[in-house]
């Protein structure tokens, strides 16, 4: 019993933030594209139609229609899906039946948003449309053969951007689209993914982020790229989604996971834990107190709650003092495997073991000298059933600490 004992004193002496993490929810249909939320409801738009969750993720409801869905919104008790050569799908019976509006079934509709009078689609090469009888009836309203990917609205002011071969640039209405404008973005932005807006400023996300101060008319490269003293591209970011939350801008990023700002985007932070860092996120939404991500490539959604951005746990990983430090594993729960991270800031001898709720060790990680270093191992768990299991963390006789792990099969 001594090592049993041993175990569990070393464990309660060591505070433990379970919740202060990515959550991997239960929606894994194949590629995800798209996330969108209103009061009661979570929508995910993937390559085999429509998903669901009122709850926390487990279950997911799968509605259809059997289509790539790149975009969705909400009008009333109508959800609008966009598909990626079907053109605009409605449904007012949360997908017993679905139809397309007349004139909109052939296009690629790669973004919508509204206002209090319309909702606006955008298209891949086919310009922007609106309705305003909640997706029944599309009219035209400009930027024919323009491949529009984002589109955001702020009253009666839509902005829209995308991929032109006239160069990088942001449009703009002042008048829910009858006309428009536009202005180019600066080098080296290649292409705009998204768009928000937060006090007083628009965000266009490509390569960097960039901003405007003057609803569109002219822009500035904020943040996400590194030049040379010779003003040569040494590297970028990719911002691939953008939202606002509180005082906090949120974003997913081409293989970088999730960031966040709580400067209107002149410093960005990781946001990462529970999540591998090289992930890319299609979709961020909020519903009650919590932020969605989909997920590309395998089309999982997470969530985590938001109050971690008031309460200032998200800091912890990315202001580390100079010290010895365990991560939480990630993904947590995990089903066959898992990332264990640890950071020591001098050399020494590090001992990384597994083991079961009655004290057993179950396998040995590490067991060696290492030098000062942040280090990532993966735990495979094959042979083990669900269950709860510790891991802990040893380096000499100078720190010690253990952390609790969920096993789901």
């Amino acid at each position: 019993m001594k090592k049993l004992t041993n175990l569990y004193s070393l464990f309660l002496t060591i505070p433990i933030i379970l919740n202060a993490q990515w959550i991997q929810t239960g929606l894994n249909p194949g590629i995800g594209y798209c996330l969108y939320s209103n009061d009661t409801t979570i929508y995910a738009g993937t390559n085999e139609g429509v998903f669901y969750t009122n709850d926390i993720g487990d279950p997911w409801y799968s509605i259809g229609p059997e289509d790539l869905i790149l975009s969705l919104i909400t009008a009333g008790n109508t959800l609008i899906a966009g598909s990626d050569a079907h053109g605009i799908w409605i449904s007012s019976n949360m997908g017993e039946d679905w139809a397309h509006p007349a004139g909109m079934d052939n296009k690629s509709i790669r973004a919508f948003c509204k206002n209090d009078s319309f909702i606006f689609a955008g298209t891949w090469g086919n310009g922007v449309f609106r309705s305003r009888d909640n997706g029944n009836s599309w009219q035209y309203t400009g930027l024919d053969e323009q491949a529009v990917e984002a589109l955001y609205a702020t009253g009666d002011t839509i902005f829209a951007g995308g991929e032109y071969t006239d160069g990088v640039k942001v449009n703009f209405s002042f008048n829910n689209g009858n006309s428009w404008d536009y202005r180019f973005l600066p080098w080296p932005a290649s292409r705009v993914y998204c768009l928000t807006y937060k006090d007083g400023k628009i965000f266009a996300g490509s390569d960097g982020i960039y901003a405007s101060t003057d609803m569109g008319d002219s822009w500035s490269l904020e943040y996400g790229v590194t030049f040379d003293t010779s003003g040569n591209v040494t590297d970028w970011k990719i911002f691939k989604e953008l939202m606002v939350y509180d005082n906090y801008l949120i974003a997913a990023l081409l293989a970088n996971s999730i960031w966040i700002s709580s400067d209107n985007g002149k410093n960005w932070t990781d946001f990462n834990t529970g999540l591998m860092s090289d992930w890319t996120f299609e979709g961020l939404a909020v519903k009650g107190t919590d932020l969605w991500a989909l997920r590309s490539g395998f089309g999982n959604a997470y969530r985590r709650s938001v109050t971690e951005l008031s309460t200032g746990i998200y800091s912890e990983r990315n202001n580390m003092p100079e010290d010895y430090l365990l991560f939480q594993n990630y993904p947590n729960p995990f089903n066959s495997s898992t990332i264990i991270e640890y950071k020591i800031p001098d050399k020494g001898y590090v001992s990384l073991k597994i083991y079961d709720l009655l004290g057993h060790e179950i396998a040995t990680l590490v067991n060696e000298v290492k030098s000062k270093g942040v280090y990532q191992i993966s735990f495979k768990s094959d042979y083990l059933t669900s269950g709860t299991y510790f891991y802990i963390l040893k380096i000499g006789e100078k720190y010690s600490e253990a952390k609790k792990m969920l096993l789901l099969k």
